[in-house]
């Protein structure tokens, strides 16, 4: 295959950088109140120090579009490439890297705008005052009498199905990665393109031994990978396979 010219990212608040030191915006339960900025994730402005970052510096002539968001859902990954090709052309060497997040989220239309959707963590209402009362008690009933958590697992394997098949028939490269911990059934049912799975950097080992006191230093206080940690990950897991790649 030919050398990539372009990486587009995809992902939620990991890829994104939240955790790093000009993306800190977290609820202190010992302050009780929210600490940091939250107009870069309200902006969608990922982080410079987050490793999609590091591998544009790194590679200059590379053209990388880091598309992550905080809070993604996976289905809403997969809407991103899509909608990035009817703007971009899809006739470069792309490499599309797909960092899905976990099953329990999906998209719903927003309580702002009617002709809008955006990803919702299952049992996590937006608001509990206010003017959205119905919009709120829908999402508590949809959760009690609608959700099972096999339309999540659904929704995981159609995505990445459907962004691995995308690549294919551009013939653009792919990697993905999915929570370890998630919903181990995906792994059977997706067994077949596991040669391009990377790990994820939510719990990732950035020690390499599993060093406890280690890796919580990658770690913000919210538990997000800050940027010691993404240049750990960019270092040992994207680094080497960009180089690959060129």
């Amino acid at each position: 295959m030919s050398a990539i010219d372009r990486v587009i990212v995809l992902g939620d608040s990991f890829t994104f950088g939240h955790g790093c030191l000009d993306r800190i915006y977290y609820y202190d339960e010992d302050l009780k109140k929210f600490v940091g900025d939250s107009k870069p994730m309200e902006q969608c402005i990922p982080s410079e120090y987050c490793w999609s970052a590091l591998l544009q510096k790194d590679f200059p002539k590379l053209k990388v579009h880091n598309l992550s968001q905080p809070g993604h859902c996976n289905q809403g990954m997969f809407r991103d490439l899509l909608d990035f090709y009817i703007k971009y052309d899809y006739n470069l060497n792309d490499l599309i890297i797909f960092n899905g997040t976990y099953s329990d989220r999906i998209e719903v239309r927003t309580m702002y705008h009617l002709d809008q959707v955006g990803p919702w963590a299952i049992g996590w209402e937006y608001m509990t005052t206010g003017d959205f009362k119905e919009y709120i008690n829908a999402q508590k009933y949809y959760t009690k009498y609608l959700y099972h958590e096999k339309i999540g697992l659904n929704l995981t394997m159609s995505s990445v199905l459907g962004a691995y098949s995308y690549c294919t028939l551009k013939k653009h490269r792919f990697l993905y990665s999915l929570p370890e911990n998630d919903h181990p059934e995906i792994k059977p049912n997706i067994s077949y393109i596991t040669d391009y799975e990377i790990p994820k950097i939510a719990a990732y080992d950035f020690s390499g031994i599993d060093d406890y006191q280690f890796n919580v230093t990658c770690e913000a206080k919210d538990t997000h990978t800050n940027e010691k940690g993404h240049q750990i990950y960019y270092e040992k897991e994207i680094k080497p396979r960009i180089e690959k790649m060129l």
